[in-house]
């Protein structure tokens, strides 16, 4: 399936699309590049782009102001305050293991930013996300949880 046919599904089926980019050379520049160029033409999508790549995230938010973004990480991002100004995000992704209390979910929240859980494959881990107050768990078994 293209792109442009995700597109129209999720938007056929009222779906929200994530699109993480992984980027890992110097094409961030043309990543970007193309990704707005496919995404202009489209109605207006649910789509959010998410990146660990901070560099590609500046690149396509410069290119492409009106897709939401939101930034991936493995360690809580002590950058937060730049990254809201900078680059205007609406989520940070978190490994699910850095939540472990509800001020980690609310010092985000306070600075309107949702958060976003991954991987957590675990229906009790899942529960306990959402009870610290994370606003989406990704999952690889969505059925399960």
């Amino acid at each position: 399936m293209r792109l442009g046919e995700l597109i129209s599904w999720a938007e056929t089926n009222n779906m929200m699309l994530i699109l993480e980019m992984k980027i890992y050379d110097s094409r961030k520049r043309r990543a970007a590049e193309v990704l707005t160029s496919a995404l202009r033409n489209c109605k207006k999508a649910n789509i959010i782009v998410s990146s660990f790549d901070i560099d590609f995230l500046r690149h396509f938010k410069r290119s492409c102001k009106n897709i939401p973004i939101a930034s991936i990480h493995t360690s809580l991002p002590e950058n937060i305050d730049s990254l809201i100004t900078e680059l205007d995000i609406e989520a940070v992704h978190l490994d699910h293991c850095l939540l472990r209390k509800s001020t980690d979910v609310l010092s985000f929240h306070a600075k309107g930013i949702k958060v976003r859980a991954w991987t957590a494959n675990d229906p009790f881990i899942v529960k306990q996300l959402f009870a610290l107050g994370v606003d989406m768990v990704m999952s690889d078994y969505p059925e399960l949880i």
